[in-house]
Order: structure tokens, then sequence, then C-alpha cells
């Protein structure tokens, strides 16, 4: 890449570029970089992408490839042609620049006056399905952000890494639970950028902070410098959730998979496809996938909550149990582990411990129909009516297939003679 760069300096007989660089003073930089990207062909199959050493990996073409894959309308050559434009400019700004912090400062004063930007920063809390929607459908396509310019961590970040790649800058996607971000390291300097905050520097324990983890031992992929196949195992796996959120399980197991080919680090790639194949009622491949992630992050009371249910499913109450007790014992570190620690409470029958983790969780998340569903049962089996009946209702109100459900609760009971509960669960 450096050797890469320094042919590209060679061919500027102009000492700098101005402000605003005119075409002649991009042009021989546009020439050397649409010829490495013609250099590069694009892989033809997923196969073959995997096929591909680490050397030859050119990310810019295995997103493009995939953006494809998922919408054929997709102009490979014209998104191409974009970013090669786009990264033409920026290695002209660079160009004569030795200081690191230049360099950062004009990466981000290019992306962001080229007006692409994060309208839903990460730090903002959304209740899960509007988190959804906002990051894995509407903004995950990385060719509909070059074009809309409004994108999440992950297209906001690529962005940045190609740039990088095509112009020689030492980026790197660094990952933590729920979030990407980019790091400028050149072996001497560090830098952390908050590409959904205009390349603000946060620090690793700013980001830690701000998530609350305990990486414990995935500090040996968390917080690290990722290298483009990694980067792009992230991309397969938002790629594969836009499948999920549109009820297409076995488009959504495929992407996980291929993902989790690239970054088998990366405890969320292997949570989706166990809760794929707890979903199918694929126990086995399930409990295999869980483990595997456990290898990874044991810190995680989702997971050990999720095998336990498995075991329950099998008749096998001994090690329900032990994996429940084992969820109880983590501390958890967002939404799903909450919820899934008072699932495991809920399961081991400690209902006063798992009532305090849903009616939090009920607190922060007015809509979470499921957590309103157990508060009404854990109410149902303390004998209080009132309450049970007015957070089913609330629950219903928001997922009527919920009444179905609840005809069949064996929480519920001690309630088939109250009207009420009788009127909220008549089809």
């Amino acid at each position: 890449m450096r050797k890469f760069l320094c042919i590209v300096l060679q061919l500027c007989f102009i000492s700098g570029c101005a402000q605003i660089p005119s075409n002649e003073d991009i042009k021989p930089y546009l020439s050397a970089i649409s010829t490495k990207s013609a250099s590069k062909s694009i892989p033809y199959s997923f196969a073959k992408l995997a096929q591909l050493k680490y050397e030859d990996f050119d990310l810019c073409n295995a997103v493009l490839f995939v953006s494809k894959q998922i919408d054929p309308d997709v102009d490979i050559q014209a998104n191409t042609r974009f970013i090669d434009e786009m990264a033409a400019e920026l290695a002209c700004r660079l160009n004569g620049k030795t200081d690191y912090n230049d360099k950062i400062s004009i990466f981000n004063d290019f992306i962001f006056n080229k007006g692409f930007v994060c309208p839903n920063p990460f730090w903002k809390n959304y209740y899960p399905e509007k988190f959804g929607q906002l990051w894995y459908i509407d903004c995950s396509s990385f060719t509909d952000f070059l074009k809309k310019k409004q994108g999440n961590c992950l297209t906001m970040s690529m962005l940045y890494l190609i740039l990088a790649e095509k112009t020689g800058v030492p980026l790197y996607g660094v990952a933590i639970p729920g979030h990407l971000f980019i790091r400028y390291d050149d072996g001497v300097n560090k830098r952390n950028i908050e590409t959904t905050a205009r390349g603000f520097d946060f620090t690793d324990e700013d980001y830690i902070e701000s998530y609350g983890a305990e990486l414990g031992n995935l500090r040996n992929y968390y917080l690290c410098n990722l290298s483009a196949k990694q980067f792009f195992g992230c991309f397969m796996l938002n790629s594969g959730t836009r499948y999920y959120l549109n009820n297409n399980m076995k488009r959504a197991l495929f992407y996980y998979m291929v993902g989790n080919n690239f970054n088998p680090l990366d405890p969320s790639l292997l949570n989706c496809i166990a809760e794929i194949y707890f979903l199918a009622g694929d126990y086995d491949n399930a409990i295999t996938a869980y483990s595997k992630e456990l290898n990874i992050n044991p810190y995680n009371p989702e997971a050990y909550c999720k095998i336990g249910l498995i075991y329950l499913k099998k008749g096998n109450q001994e090690e329900a149990k032990r994996f429940f007790y084992k969820a109880t014992m983590e501390k958890p570190h967002n939404l799903n582990e909450f919820f899934h620690k008072g699932i495991a409470f809920y399961c081991l029958g400690v209902y006063d411990k798992s009532l305090k983790y849903f009616l939090r969780i009920n607190e922060l998340y007015k809509n979470h129909y499921d957590s309103l569903y157990f508060t009404a049962c854990v109410y149902s089996i303390k004998g209080n009516e009132r309450k049970s009946i007015d957070y089913l209702e609330k629950a219903i109100s928001i997922n009527r297939r919920l009444r179905l459900r609840a005809q069949s609760e064996e929480a519920f009971s001690n309630l088939k003679k109250n009207q009420r509960f009788l009127g909220l669960i008549t089809l």
C-alpha cells in the first residue's frame, strides 16, 4: 500500500494541491487509482471471494459484489468510478502531509464536507425494532449510502476504509459490542475516529465506559485493529440481519455463515446463527453455535439462557437449571442480555429477581412486549391479578399474537375465571 502511494506521489509533479484541487490536479491521482482498481478483478462468487489471499482481498470489490447480490440493479462499474474519483481528490489533498493529525483532519473534513453523515448517532437509545429499521434496513446498504449520504457506523466506517485502502492511509476498522469505528495506526501513532460523530477522537476507555462492556478475554477481538476480511465479516452480519428482519431466515443464515467464515472471532455472528437455528427448532445446531459463542464470550447471559431453554424443551431439567444458573451469574451489558437474565431467574422460579429485570426494561423501553408479557406472568404467579392483566393488556396492544400464547400460558392458570382476562385473550 505504501509503495502504491509512493507511485502516486511520483506521478504528481506539482508540489501540492490547492484547497479545492482542480481536475488537472486530480488527474494523475485518478489515473493511478483507476489503474489499480482495474487490476483487481471483481469476485464472481462467494466461494471465489473466500479463496482470496489477504493481499489480494479488495474491500471495495467485495462490498460491491455483495451489494449486487442483494440488489441486481447495483452498477458496480459506476460505483467503482465514483469511489475512485473521491479517492483521487482525497489523495491530492493528502499530498505532502506527514503529520498524522493533519491526515486525519483532511480525511474527516473531506468526507463530511461531501455531505456524508450518520443521522442517528450510536449513543442514542432506540427500542430494538426501531433500531433494526434505522440501522440494518435504512442505513446498511453501502451503495444506497453513496447516493443518499446517510449511513450508520458500518457504512460510514466502510467509506473511510475503502478510501484509505485506495490512498495508502493506515486506517483500520475496530469493533466493540454493537458498534464499529475507525482507528488510525501507523505503528507509532494511534488515534480513534468516531465516524458517527464527525470523526471525534474518543479513547478506548471512552468506548468501554459508554457501552459498559467488560471485555474480558474478548480483547483479542474487541478494540483490536480488524483486517479488511474481518471488517467484511461485519458487513455480512448487517447484510444478513436485513434479511432476518424481513423474515427471510434462509438467506439471513447464509450471509451469517459467510460472515463467520471471514470473521470467526465475532461473537455476534455466532449469536445470530444460533438464534436462527433456535427459532427453526434445530436445537442441536443451536447449542453448537451458542457454545462456540460462549468459547469466545463466556460472559453472555443470553447464550446461557437460550441453551437452558433448549434443554427445557428437550426435557432435561437438570441441564436446563445448570445453564439458567450460569446466566444469572453474568452481568448483562445490553438489552437482550438484560432480558434473558430476567428469563433465567423466571425459569429458576426466582420471581422477585426476574421481576426486577423486567420492570427495569419496561421503564427504559415502553414497547418491549416480551418484557411486558413476562411481567404479567410474574404478577399472575404472585397472585396480583390486576397488575398481571394490566401488563398483559399493554403487551397485547403492541403484539396481538400474544393473545394466542396467553391462552395456553401456565402462569395465567389462576386467571381463567377472570372476565377481563378472558376478554383479552379471545381472538
